[in-house]
């Protein structure tokens, strides 16, 4: 493990390299370069404060960092290295979507990027906590945007497949796509299920995933999470289906009166993996028992309905993945013993049977709390997690 800054998503590029949004306190967020092997900060740039929510961001075809800051500005950034081997980051495109982003609300900051994705055309997708959702055209600089219904908050990523981009309001899910000049359109619209109350263990009220496409062909379905009571659901929907035909399936999960996520959904071919994060505490790190629970659910072959494959007791502390090579999945646990004492255990889950594999532990201090960030696999088996005292990289022989 490194000590330091808190990075809540990393990623990799197609030389190895990592690249992490960190931050050093809620208001010193920064972009950072590192090293897989030794975790040290190759470069960094500074970003502007943003809001919890706005961690979102990608990596392109040729290595740059697509990524929103606290400003409302969208940033393409590319990293390379000098004769002497030093590494840097540099802004390559810089575009200013402030006035698009916060002219509904009147004042500078009001609203704030949550999420940017790329499309099949090209063209880079972004959403705001308030509600604004829009395209930017990197050719032209062209901005195109649409407000959802006022009151509708996103504070999830949304999702891009080749029949569309999706999202999730705290209200609806939406399917969305951009006409010949870029403007969004809604597809459809599909409320669901929700609590008028934030529920232990998430951030909002309404749905703590972001929608995901998947099935055959990688978007024939849509899965999300309700924000249902006394049990939420995972939703699944046909995306090319009429309306009053595409709910496929509803499947309560978890424990009543302990069933919330705030965790975005494995999904695998008809498969949906869902993580229970119910009474996580993301400000109070003394050690409390979790209800936890991992659940696969699978659209049956002939659509008639879904199916709970299994389930698992973990209490996840991480955004659990999917190695669909070793067919297991991976998270990071949290356990607490009868004298109070936490034990931070990196798992391995078979993806197949719902087994635990192997169960390694990491520590028993509160550093260890993975605040349900997103980590990430690397090719040769490494995982990458940012927790709440740095960033940890678990060799291929631990998992």
């Amino acid at each position: 493990m490194v000590y330091g800054p808190t990075c809540p998503s990393t990623v990799m590029d197609s030389k190895g390299l990592l690249v992490g949004l960190c931050m050093d306190g809620h208001d010193k967020p920064s972009i950072r370069l590192m090293d897989p092997k030794t975790l040290a900060v190759l470069a960094s740039i500074p970003q502007p404060a943003t809001s919890q929510y706005g961690v979102h961001f990608y990596i392109d075809p040729y290595d740059r960092t697509v990524i929103s800051n606290g400003d409302g500005h969208i940033l393409r950034v590319s990293h390379r290295q000098d004769s002497s081997g030093q590494w840097s980051l540099r802004v390559d495109d810089d575009w200013d979507l402030s006035r698009q982003v916060s002219g509904h609300c009147g004042a500078p900051r009001c609203d704030y990027l949550v999420s940017v994705k790329p499309d099949w055309a090209g063209r880079i997708w972004f959403s705001s906590l308030e509600g604004v959702v829009g395209t930017l055209n990197p050719r032209t600089g062209a901005v195109r945007t649409l407000h959802l219904p006022d009151g509708e908050r996103v504070v999830k990523a949304i999702s891009t497949s080749f029949r569309g981009v999706a999202l999730a309001s705290d209200y609806a899910v939406y399917l969305l796509n951009a006409d010949a000049l870029g403007r969004p359109r809604i597809v459809w619209r599909e409320t669901y299920d929700r609590a008028d109350f934030i529920k232990p263990g998430k951030w909002t009220e309404g749905s703590g995933t972001s929608p995901n496409f998947f099935g055959p062909g990688d978007d024939r379905y849509l899965a999300l999470m309700d924000g249902g009571a006394p049990r939420e659901s995972v939703r699944v929907y046909r995306v090319d289906a009429r309306a009053g035909h595409r709910l496929l399936c509803t499947i309560p999960v978890f424990a009543d009166g302990a069933s919330s996520t705030d965790d975005t959904f494995i999904v695998a071919g008809r498969s949906v993996i869902a993580v229970n994060t119910n009474g996580y505490d993301y400000f109070d790190y003394t050690p409390k028992p979790l209800p936890g629970g991992m659940t696969r659910i699978d659209v049956r072959k002939d659509e008639s309905g879904c199916d709970v494959v299994w389930n698992n007791p973990t209490s996840t502390t991480t955004m659990a993945k999917l190695s669909m090579s070793k067919g297991i999945v991976y998270n990071f646990e949290r356990t607490v013993d009868d004298a109070g004492v936490p034990t931070y255990s990196f798992m391995a889950i078979d993806a197949h049977t719902g087994k635990t594999l192997s169960r390694t532990t990491l520590g028993h201090h509160f550093v260890y709390e993975g605040l349900q960030l997103n980590g990430m696999l690397g090719p040769d088996g490494s995982y990458y997690q940012g927790v709440l005292g740095g960033m940890i990289r678990v060799s291929p022989a631990t998992g």
